[in-house]
């Protein structure tokens, strides 16, 4: 079962250890890992800005692959890309544990 945050995401900057590109969340072609804890589970951004640059948040909309159970409203995710190198944070504002009607 998949799960879909409302999020805001938060893209460290490339000096920090963020990514050196830009992504595109509303083509929900960005597939980070996030972790909550010990747990880690593949996301997929689907919804946002048309661009987030290393540095920058906006709020995005997120499907996760199998629900964080331990997870809640305001808790903070690691946002991690290959080898888990974290490359941002996301804070949940709202978990929708139903499908989404259409």
């Amino acid at each position: 079962m998949s799960v879909v945050l409302e999020a805001m995401m938060l893209l460290l900057p490339r000096e920090a250890g963020g990514r050196s590109e830009p992504v595109s969340p509303r083509d929900g072609s960005y597939r980070p890992f996030v972790r909550h804890g010990e747990r880690i589970v593949r996301a997929r951004v689907f919804e946002g800005p048309p661009r987030l640059a290393p540095g920058d948040g906006a709020r995005v909309m997120v499907e996760l692959e199998a629900d964080l159970d331990s997870a809640s409203r305001g808790a903070d995710l690691d946002l991690l890309e290959r080898d888990e190198r974290l490359v941002g944070v996301m804070t949940i504002l709202r978990i929708c544990r139903s499908p989404l009607s259409v």
